[in-house]
């Protein structure tokens, strides 16, 4: 099929979706705004965001949503998600709309090529951000179905399915680097000595809402990672999309100890991230995420 096939019968989809759900909705415009693993997402008379998980796992994430944040908005500044429609998709999944935060999507890219001013002024947020979310009771947001990560248990998983799918593609210099990231996070119990806390997990640029003109931060969206576990985790996106010393202000910020031994650590995350990643592209079969994990970790080995 076309893409242009493509775009157009998920335009259909979500029109009749919406329709069905929400006969008094009036549709004017849709118009696709991306798509992650889980769900994609549209902005409809330009005004209203509407997501649609596309497998069960995206539509657990945001059953997740849909439970806890009304009650996570009372406890942060920045602006979340208030989903006003939630409704369900023709295949038994849900779907919920939202009226589009204030501002635009800072992006990837974009923090490191800003001023050091407004630098400061987003990592200043960043840092009240992340001290609100952690605040909010764990045990309180397991009720609402967020799950408890066992990150030793995950990443002693994850190396041994990187031993048995990813080596046999790989040459002996890669092996050693992936081996050592793994075995120093693992062999270390510091780094297992921490209090659970809750954590959005995907603080990417990509998530941040921004003013367009000063790049203040306006928004963070995207809450369907939220984890309860360890609280340096959530510098991982920051570290990856921002960089280290962007992530080490933040982290002075919020008044962090042994700094610089915890960046290490988050450097370990992105390395395991970017192993996920490749380990997505071979179960899904896509190619490109095989070949652009392995260049990425490639570059890594070279810092």
């Amino acid at each position: 099929m076309e893409q242009s096939e493509q775009k157009l019968e998920a335009v259909q989809r979500i029109k009749s979706d919406i329709t069905k759900n929400f006969p008094d909705f009036e549709i004017r415009t849709i118009e696709k705004l991306g798509e992650g693993w889980m769900s994609e997402a549209f902005m409809v008379n330009e005004e209203w965001v509407f997501r649609f998980p596309k497998a069960k796992a995206g539509a657990e994430d945001l059953q997740k949503e849909i439970k806890i944040l009304p009650l996570l908005a009372k406890h942060v500044t920045l602006t979340i998600p208030q989903f006003e429609y939630v409704g369900e998709q023709q295949s038994g999944l849900p779907f919920v709309g939202y009226k589009s935060l204030p501002g635009e999507i800072l992006g990837e890219a974009t923090v490191p090529t800003l001023p050091k001013e407004e630098q400061e002024v987003i990592a200043r947020q960043l840092a009240q951000f992340i001290d609100e979310v952690s605040a909010f009771p764990s045990e309180e947001a397991k009720q609402f179905g967020v799950t408890v990560n066992d990150h030793r248990k995950d990443y002693t998983d994850t190396f041994e399915e990187v031993t048995q799918k990813v080596f046999p593609l790989i040459d002996e210099d890669m092996k050693r680097y992936i081996s050592s990231r793994f075995e120093t996070y693992l062999g270390n119990p510091e780094n297992f000595d921490y209090t659970p806390t809750l954590t959005h997990a995907d603080l990417s640029p990509d998530h941040f809402v921004a003013n367009p003109e000063t790049h203040e931060l306006t928004g963070i969206i995207d809450f369907g990672d939220l984890i309860i576990g360890d609280p340096d985790y959530e510098y991982s996106y920051l570290f990856m999309d921002c960089g280290e010393d962007f992530t080490r202000r933040v982290m002075e910020l919020r008044g962090e100890t042994n700094i610089e031994e915890r960046l290490k650590k988050v450097s370990i995350f992105v390395t395991v991230d970017h192993i996920g990643t490749l380990l997505e592209g071979m179960r899904r079969v896509k190619q490109d995420w095989i070949g652009d994990s392995i260049a990425i970790i490639r570059k890594e080995m070279k810092k």
